[in-house]
């Protein structure tokens, strides 16, 4: 799932529907949170329950899922700000950069959201045991 919602599903979409997919992500995380603070009690979360343990691995998938479609709305934003009001500057360093490399740098982006979350998972579900 986490593949396919960070690796595919960005390839597969324009920038309104991302705009659109962002906030129905967050306000599904919100709703999400809120749901665990009412069903889950915080005496099973600190003995680790499995419960506890799947609500949270999934929020954090869907917040990471957030992140990184953050992270490509901004380049794509950035890059487009400069090559419609910043011509003159394309061949400068830092723009020249971005606007040349833009599909290597979401890729950067897409794979640290992807193998980041490794260590929290670690976390979630082993509890330093």
């Amino acid at each position: 799932m986490n593949y396919y919602m960070l690796l595919v599903l960005p390839k597969r979409i324009t920038r309104k529907q991302l705009v659109i997919g962002l906030v129905l992500s967050f306000v599904l995380l919100i709703g999400f949170a809120a749901l665990m603070r009412a069903y889950i009690s915080p005496s099973a979360d600190a003995e680790g329950s499995i419960l506890s343990s799947i609500a949270n691995s999934i929020q954090l998938i869907i917040m990471l899922s957030i992140m990184n479609q953050f992270s490509i709305l901004m380049v794509d934003m950035v890059r487009g700000f400069h090559e419609e009001n910043n011509q003159e500057n394309l061949h400068r360093f830092p723009v020249s950069l971005l606007v040349q490399h833009h599909e290597r740098i979401k890729r950067v982006f897409t794979w640290f959201w992807t193998i980041a979350p490794v260590i929290v998972l670690t976390g979630i579900w082993f509890r330093g045991k």
